[in-house]
């Protein structure tokens, strides 16, 4: 088989070789004809080469980094989102402090002391509000803090009723935060974010506490919120109103899907989709021209205390990515194109060196193609003497097994009648000396006995002894000769790839299984071996249907390999079903010296073994078998103990 391949191998690269000169030959006047063209053509398919791999290369370095920079950005986005909702959160959770301060919990809203706390809790809040105040119950300002010179007392001015606010009505209303909607005062966007004071016992409405917040001058702390020519942010409320906008600061306060910003931004779709998606709470990535150079957008909810509430979009021009490495990629260029120009001509001298060397080539080609022809043909007579001796070797093989199984037949049943026989004469000499005993214990004890049956009898016994062990190796090794020739035959017939004869039936495997037991223990000799069964359900027999006879031959060779490798312990063979793959597992276990790592990937492969009994062939058949009749056989070392298992699986009926 071996031969067979190289065989075709070489007649494969022999006919390329052959095609590959002749078409060679062909064209080598031509190419001599049109070698200066060819110069010309190869340096001008250079620079093209050079200038499209150039600029394949531009666009994957420029694309690998769009997507660095897109990765980065969605990162920093969410980082961004996080801080700011932190930040509101912590002053939320400043106005519910202040809420549920002592002194408002108990009415006091005029004292010095909660004049104080607001006082404290403003400065500790001064970069983000510019003003914090406190209602009373009635819904007017008692007390006030915030920058002198900022023009933010005016939102809130103490003593004035403020119960026509819609975020004093919806405060009051919902007993809940409120983050109202955006407004403009004193030339400035702004929120207004207030707390209820809501008596811990009655749950009575007492008052709220509240702060106002510049939109733009909150999300300037965080990136660009003035110029479009770099990364610049953009903020919304849950209406779509802009709270910061870095493109244009005229639009802040304007409806993001509104006349005047759609106009902005030139009705783009691509970006309109993207707010759309970020408005409804579905984060994530755009690339968009709305006129004014392309960007990369991405976008993150910023939550507040678990809520989200405002909406952040971080927007960046594309050509700042590229606008780094661009100069590089230049001189680059540059540089390359000079070093190019040298290879070049060298190149052209190489083709015309090829040119002139190409006609010794040819020769040369032509030569050892004539070799690996002779070689090849040389091969093919090779390969037919293997052909013809394997087939004749496997020919003498099925003769010598057919030939062996003759003489095997005989000598099994005349050593089987023999050891039968001499058993019988053993039990009747064993009889008759019971019987003499009985006799003679029944005379006269004054009567002498001949005893001349006695010694004859002796001599008969003697003489049985003997001859036992003899026959019994006789039987022992015509049944191993008897298994080898099966074995081979079995063998040829895979080899010939003729299918395993099969005759299946239905019966129960335990059965099978038991009896194998028996018979294996006739093969244990003076080994300290027991065996033990245990079946998948001692209620039930499990019946497949398969060739009992072959599933006999393969229990008994796992069982026999136990024995041959086991000196003393349990061997042990249990049942499993798996009703999920509507199959049976047969294991074998012993505790004896385990598999050979050595051997372990070609164990049930023909000849392989490291037993000096054993032929090798065993496992390879049990594998045939098994397979034959849709299951499969492993084996492994145990894990925790001595030994081997051997497994094998047979599909149950339907």
């Amino acid at each position: 088989m071996k031969a067979l391949i190289v065989q075709d191998s070489i007649h494969i690269l022999n006919t390329g070789l052959t095609a590959i000169v002749m078409a060679k030959r062909r064209i080598t006047l031509g190419i001599r004809g049109l070698g200066i063209l060819a110069v010309v053509l190869i340096i001008i398919s250079s620079y093209a080469l050079f200038f499209y791999f150039q600029n394949q290369t531009l666009q994957q370095l420029n694309s690998q980094l769009f997507e660095e920079q897109k990765e980065r950005q969605r990162g920093s986005t969410q980082r961004i989102a996080g801080f700011m909702g932190s930040d509101l959160t912590l002053v939320l959770s400043f106005l519910d402090g202040i809420a549920n301060s002592k002194y408002l919990q108990e009415g006091q809203f005029y004292g010095q002391e909660i004049k104080q706390l607001a006082t404290e809790k403003y400065a500790q809040m001064s970069e983000t509000v510019d003003r914090l105040f406190i209602l009373d119950a009635q819904d007017v300002a008692v007390i006030g803090a915030g920058s002198s010179g900022s023009g933010s007392s005016t939102i809130a001015p103490v003593g004035n009723d403020l119960s026509f606010r819609p975020w004093v009505r919806e405060t009051r209303d919902t007993l809940k935060p409120v983050f109202s909607e955006g407004f403009e005062h004193l030339g400035e966007y702004r929120v207004i974010i207030t707390c209820p004071v809501i008596d811990r016992e009655t749950q009575q409405y007492l008052g709220l506490v509240g702060v106002s917040i510049p939109t733009v001058r909150f999300f300037e702390h965080y990136g660009n919120v003035y110029d479009i020519n770099s990364q610049f942010l953009v903020a919304y409320d849950k209406e779509g109103t802009i709270l910061a906008l870095g493109a244009d600061p005229n639009l802040v306060g304007l409806d993001y899907f509104g006349e005047t910003v759609q106009n902005f931004i030139n009705h783009n779709p691509t970006l309109n989709n993207h707010i759309v998606e970020l408005l409804q709470g579905n984060t994530g990535d755009a690339v968009f021209d709305a006129g004014r150079g392309e960007r990369l957008s991405t976008s993150q909810l910023i939550y507040i205390a678990g809520s989200p509430t405002y909406f952040l979009q971080v927007v960046t021009p594309t050509e700042t990515i590229y606008s780094e490495i661009n100069p590089i990629l230049s001189r680059e260029n540059e540089r390359l194109a000079l070093f190019l120009a040298a290879p070049t001509g060298a190149s052209a001298i190489l083709i015309i060196f090829l040119l002139l060397w190409n006609s010794s080539l040819g020769k040369e080609v032509k030569k050892r193609t004539r070799d690996l022809q002779e070689s090849n043909r040389l091969l093919g007579v090779t390969n037919e003497q293997l052909r013809e001796r394997d087939r004749m070797q496997n020919e003498f093989i099925n003769i010598a097994a057919h030939e062996m199984r003759t003489p095997i037949q005989p000598i099994l049943g005349l050593s089987e009648i023999m050891r039968e026989r001499i058993s019988n004469i053993a039990k009747q000499l064993q009889r008759e000396e019971e019987e003499e005993v009985v006799y003679e214990q029944l005379q006269d004890s004054s009567r002498v006995p001949t005893g001349s049956n006695s010694i004859f009898r002796s001599s008969l016994s003697l003489s049985v002894e003997k001859i036992t062990p003899m026959v019994e190796i006789i039987n022992r090794n015509a049944k191993r000769l008897e298994k080898l020739t099966n074995n081979l035959l079995d063998v040829t017939r895979i080899e010939n790839n003729n299918p395993l004869e099969l005759s299946k039936e239905l019966f129960a495997i335990d059965s099978v299984i038991r009896d194998c037991i028996i018979d294996a223990s006739q093969h244990i000799g003076k080994k300290n071996l027991k065996f033990s069964y245990v079946p998948a359900d001692d209620n039930q027999h499990v019946i497949i249907k398969a060739d009992r006879t072959r599933i006999a031959q393969v229990l008994m060779n796992l069982l026999d390999n136990s024995i041959n490798s086991s000196q003393e312990g349990i061997i042990s063979v249990t049942t499993t079903i798996d009703p999920d793959a509507n199959s049976i597992t047969v294991s074998v276990k012993d505790a004896g010296s385990g598999i050979n790592l050595d051997i372990i990937p070609r164990l049930f492969s023909k000849f392989a073994t490291a037993s000096e009994k054993g032929t090798g062939l065993g496992l390879y058949i049990s594998k045939k078998i098994i397979e034959a009749h849709g299951g499969k056989i492993w084996a492994e070392n145990n894990k925790d103990v001595e030994g081997a298992t051997f497994a094998f699986t047979l599909p149950l009926l339907s």
